[in-house]
């Protein structure tokens, strides 16, 4: 199911995703631990803000880190190959979930396991990109929330004017990426509506 939410509601919605396999284990296990790794050397702003919601959303369920959870961390140290092995770490370290937060992050874990739940937050789709069957029954040991931004919002609209400079009289403008790091099926973006320039199929 889709929904217009806010940071409140990612908040609430990502930290019961979470806490539902931590609650399942409970009587196996007197501390979940929650999984994850990450490929650049330093924890980024915009990581360490999405971990601050997590740490929160499972707050507000009664879960406190290293009480009920610990975090079980790798770091890629900005070599994107070691991805895939990292995450058979943590899957040999039979935590409770993984948590991705990134394309990368949740093609690794997807990779690792079949039976560790997965949560992920991601801003590609999920179904159009094969990595569940629907977003109302996502099926297998994946879940999460997918983010997808309108052109009609503020971030949007910023995020569209430095392109629209720099390719001012542009009829075609591709998106790059790089498909080996970053994982994402050909033609899956949504176009601009409203732009002058037609997106092409990018990767």
């Amino acid at each position: 199911m889709s929904a217009l939410i806010g940071r409140r509601e990612f908040i609430t919605a990502f930290g019961a995703a979470v806490a539902w396999p931590m609650a399942a284990s409970a009587q196996q296990r007197a501390m979940a631990v929650i999984g994850r790794a990450w490929g650049t050397p330093v924890v980024l702003p915009a990581y360490d803000q999405f971990w601050g919601y997590v740490r929160t959303g499972l707050a507000e369920l009664g879960y406190v880190e290293d009480q009920n959870y610990r975090i079980e961390s790798r770091n890629a140290g900005a070599n994107y190959d070691l991805m895939p092995g990292l995450m058979r770490e943590l899957v040999d370290q039979k935590v409770t979930l993984i948590i991705a937060s990134s394309t990368l992050q949740l093609e690794a874990a997807k990779a690792a396991t079949q039976s560790i739940p997965i949560v992920f937050s991601i801003g590609t789709d999920p179904v159009e990109n094969g990595y569940i069957a629907s977003l109302n029954k996502p099926g297998g040991n994946l879940t999460g929330i997918y983010i997808l931004t309108r052109p009609h919002h503020d971030c949007d609209r910023r995020r569209q004017d430095p392109s629209g400079q720099a390719a001012r009289g542009a009829s075609r403008i591709g998106p790059l990426g790089d498909e080996v790091r970053i994982p994402i099926r050909p033609g899956k973006f949504d176009i601009w509506q409203g732009s002058d320039a037609e997106f092409a199929g990018c990767c």
